[in-house]
C-alpha cells in the first residue's frame, strides 16, 4: 500500500509538471498501473529535453568565435642581453653587406675579363689619322679615312708617262691602316730572326744577290762585299737610325706581312695600287704630294738631289739638298696630310697589284688589279736615286716578283676588320 501511494503522488507531481493533471476527484481512482505509466512518460520527456538543451549549448557554441588567447605579456630582457643581441644582428648586416660587395665585384671583373677576350675581334676602330701599333715588334700604322680619288696623271702633267691613264674616278669606301714609313732593317730582322726565313737574295746569290750598284763606304776599311742582301745591300746605312730595309723581293714582302698577320692575328697585306695613290695624295691634285714644284722636294723626300751629284755630275737631280747621299732614317722628312712620311723618295714600295699598261679596264673599288701580267708586280714612290721625273705622284715601276735590288723596300697595309 505504502509503495503504489509513492507512486500515485510521484504520478500526480509529474501531471503537475507536464500537464498531465487529471481531472478533478479522480486522483483516488488512479490505479497503480496508471500511475507507472505517468511516471515513465515524464522521465522520457526529462532526457529528450535535457538532450535537446545540450545539443543547442553545442551548436551555439560551434558557431561562436573563438576567443583569441590572452596576450603573454613579454618577460623585460636585461640590458646585458639586448646589447648581446643588438651586436650579433650588426655583425650579420655587415657579413650580409660584405658578400653582396664581393658579388657584385666578381659580376664585374668577370664582365671585364670577357671583354678583353673578345677585343680581338670586335674591335675598337681607331679613327682617321690614328696612329697605333699592334705589337712592341709591327712597324706604327696610321688610319687613312674612306674617300675618293681622281687616278693617275692628266695628259697635261710634266713628263707624265704613258702608263699613268686614263685617269678614273675610284672609290676607297671603307678606312684603313698603312705603314707610318717604310719597314726597317730592324722590323725585317725580328722577322727573319722569328721565322727563320731567308729572304730570296740569300737563297739565290746570282746577280750578287741583289741587284743594283755596290757602293763602296768611304769611311769603311773592308772592302765593299761581293755579295748583298737585306744584311748587307752594297750601300752603307746608318745602323743608329731606323733605316729602310732593301734587297726585298714581292715575294719577300709577301712573306713579312703574312708573318705580321699570324702573329697579330689581324688581315695585314701589302696595299693596292689605288690604296698607295689615295695615301700619296692625301687629297693633294697636283704632281707631288706637296705640288707640282720638284725643288721643294727636299723638306719632305730622300731624293736624287745636290748631294749625289758630288761624286755623280750626270743625269737630273732635284736643285736642293736633302742631307743623304743614300737612303735617309724611315720617317724623317716632313710627313703627307695623313700623317705618311716617305711616301716619295727613299725606296720604291712594292703593291699587291699585277702589271698593266694603262688603267683601262681596272677596279674602280680600290681593291688589287689582280689580272694581267702578274709575273710582274707593281712598285710606287721613287727612291734615294730618283730624279724630278719620276718623284711624282701617278709613277709607276714594274719589276718580276722574285726581283730585288738596293733601291726597293716596302710598308705595309693593314684592313680595318
Amino acid at each position: 500500500m505504502i509503495a503504489a501511494a509513492g507512486l500515485a503522488a510521484a504520478a500526480v507531481i509529474a501531471a503537475v509538471l507536464y500537464s498531465q493533471w487529471p481531472a478533478p476527484g479522480s486522483i483516488a481512482n488512479i490505479s497503480e498501473a496508471e500511475a507507472l505509466r505517468i511516471a515513465s512518460e515524464a522521465r522520457i520527456r526529462r532526457e529528450e529535453e535535457a538532450r535537446a538543451r545540450l545539443a543547442a549549448e553545442a551548436a551555439a557554441k560551434a558557431r561562436a568565435p573563438e576567443p583569441a588567447p590572452a596576450p603573454v605579456a613579454e618577460v623585460p630582457r636585461k640590458e646585458p642581453e639586448k646589447a648581446k643581441i643588438a651586436a650579433a644582428k650588426e655583425k650579420e648586416d655587415a657579413r650580409r653587406a660584405a658578400e653582396l660587395q664581393a658579388m657584385v665585384q666578381a659580376e664585374e671583373r668577370a664582365k671585364a675579363v670577357a671583354a678583353v677576350k673578345e677585343a680581338p675581334r670586335a674591335v675598337l676602330r681607331p679613327g682617321p689619322g690614328a696612329v697605333f701599333q699592334d705589337c712592341a715588334e709591327c712597324p706604327r700604322m696610321v688610319v687613312i679615312p674612306a674617300g675618293e680619288l681622281t687616278m693617275g696623271s692628266p695628259a697635261a702633267e710634266a713628263e707624265r708617262g704613258v702608263d699613268e691613264g686614263p685617269q678614273r674616278q675610284v672609290l676607297i669606301a671603307q678606312p684603313f691602316a698603312l705603314g707610318r714609313s717604310e719597314v726597317t732593317v730592324a722590323e725585317f730582322r725580328r722577322f727573319v730572326e722569328e721565322s727563320g726565313y731567308r729572304t730570296e737574295a740569300e737563297r739565290d746569290t746570282r746577280a750578287q744577290g741583289c741587284s743594283g750598284f755596290i757602293y763602296a763606304d768611304p769611311a769603311a776599311r773592308d772592302p765593299a762585299p761581293a755579295y748583298t742582301s737585306w744584311r748587307s745591300p752594297g750601300l752603307a746605312q746608318a745602323q743608329a737610325d731606323p733605316p729602310p730595309v732593301l734587297c726585298v723581293s714581292w715575294n719577300d714582302a709577301r712573306a713579312y706581312a703574312q708573318w705580321l698577320s699570324r702573329k697579330t692575328g689581324r688581315r695585314y697585306r701589302l696595299p693596292t695600287e689605288a690604296e698607295w695613290e689615295y695615301a700619296a695624295r692625301a687629297g693633294s691634285a697636283g704632281a707631288r704630294p706637296w705640288g707640282d714644284d720638284p725643288v721643294q722636294a727636299c723638306r719632305f723626300a730622300n731624293v736624287a738631289d745636290q748631294s749625289r751629284f758630288q761624286t755623280w755630275s750626270f743625269g737630273q737631280k732635284h736643285e736642293c739638298t736633302d742631307g743623304h747621299y743614300f737612303t735617309a732614317p724611315a720617317g724623317g722628312y716632313a710627313p703627307d696630310q695623313f700623317g705618311l712620311y716617305d711616301m716619295l723618295g727613299n725606296v720604291w714600295e712594292w703593291t699587291e697589284d699585277c702589271w698593266n699598261a694603262s688603267y683601262a679596264g681596272a677596279p674602280a673599288d680600290g681593291s688589287a688589279w689582280l689580272k694581267g701580267d702578274c709575273r710582274q708586280r707593281v712598285a710606287r714612290g721613287g727612291s734615294w736615286s730618283t730624279v724630278p721625273r719620276f718623284a711624282r705622284s701617278a709613277t709607276r715601276h714594274k719589276n718580276p716578283a722574285d726581283f730585288r735590288d738596293n733601291l726597293t723596300g716596302f710598308r705595309v697595309a693593314r684592313s680595318l676588320e
